[in-house]
């Protein structure tokens, strides 16, 4: 039922937004800002408790729960204890229609009231201390709105002017993240980049090293004999993927079975190498960040961005032209 799903969240958007704002401490707001925001939030959050029809609450307990989890003072019981106490009550609800809900609420004795009020306050209260800061948000001004619409007092803007408040102070906060992102994504290239170079112009004097043009470098361990591979033709191959620390981050061995997939499909590094090889040929690959992934790291992987990789490979088969239904390994893919 939609209402008894509202009342269980009823305060989502307040944590969701709090934790947004605050995220990484790199969310500076001015004190306008501070206050439109508090505002904006408790005109939501009323708004929430007005459409839940939980306007029967004490606010006055409701608030007083939440200042003492704020001044860390002693509480009549626990959040773990509010919650229980939020979630039976609700529960109990869930399956009943609108008007005996209503029923329900409006019999509900003093003390009830007052219990659920003080859970109320107090789950409130540990959204706000676990979302953000203390110094994000301004307690007065949040209550302030809060009381007012559920008092139906003229408020300074309406709800529609709220949410806009909160959406447009949290692209302002994802656009500081998305900037100290880059920030640190191009540190991590220019430290791997200067790691690569030493590592290249060493390794290319190696006995045995192959350097291309492009910067690839390769070694053979085994020369094969077979035929080799065109860009347009599909390979079986085992491989095994490491870093310059020799952290591995991906191999068809642990798999149990060897990879099949177009040339096509995979990171430059590969699609120019394979060209080098004769089936049968165990070789070693050593693929500048550019004909890797560049800057662009794969998700949940090790691989930063601008990471030098190194594999073992083998060349087990060659399928002339692309094969239906290939298999491939995420870390070898292509970065689109």
């Amino acid at each position: 039922m939609k209402t008894v799903k509202t009342l269980l969240f009823v305060s989502v958007l307040f944590a969701i937004t709090a934790e947004s704002c605050a995220q990484k401490n790199n969310f500076e707001l001015t004190k306008a800002e501070v206050d439109s925001l508090s505002y904006a939030i408790g005109v939501d959050y009323g708004n929430n408790l007005k459409n839940s029809k939980l306007t029967f609450l004490s606010i006055e307990t409701l608030e007083n729960a939440l200042t003492s989890v704020v001044n860390n003072e002693l509480l009549r019981f626990d959040n773990d204890q509010a919650m229980g106490y939020i979630q039976s009550f609700f529960m109990n609800l869930q399956a009943l229609e609108e008007p005996a809900i209503d029923s329900v609420f409006g019999s509900l004795s003093p003390a009830r009231i007052d219990s659920l009020s003080y859970a109320l306050g107090i789950n409130l209260a540990e959204n706000f201390k676990e979302g953000t800061p203390l110094k994000v948000i301004d307690l007065n001004t949040f209550l302030e709105a809060m009381k007012a619409v559920l008092a139906d007092s003229e408020l300074r803007f309406d709800s529609t002017t709220s949410r806009a408040i909160i959406q447009r102070l949290m692209r302002k906060q994802q656009e500081l993240v998305r900037q100290q992102q880059e920030l640190e994504k191009d540190k991590t290239v220019a430290k791997n980049k200067k790691t690569e170079e030493a590592f290249l112009k060493k390794n290319k004097k190696a006995e045995g090293v192959v350097a291309l043009p492009s910067g690839l470098q390769y070694k053979i361990l085994t020369e094969g004999t077979g035929i080799k591979p065109t860009a347009a033709d599909t390979v079986e191959v085992h491989y095994k993927g490491t870093l310059l620390d020799e952290r591995e981050f991906d191999s068809s061995y642990k798999y149990g079975q060897p990879a099949k997939f177009p040339l096509s499909r995979v990171i430059k590094g590969w699609t120019e190498g394979f060209q080098q090889f004769g089936e049968g040929t165990k070789a070693i690959l050593y693929i500048p960040s550019e004909l890797a992934y560049g800057a662009q790291a794969p998700y949940g992987s090790i691989i930063e961005p601008g990471a030098t990789l190194i594999f073992e490979v083998e060349l087990l088969k060659v399928f002339p032209g692309p094969q239906p239904e290939e298999e491939t390994t995420e870390e070898v893919e292509p970065v689109e």
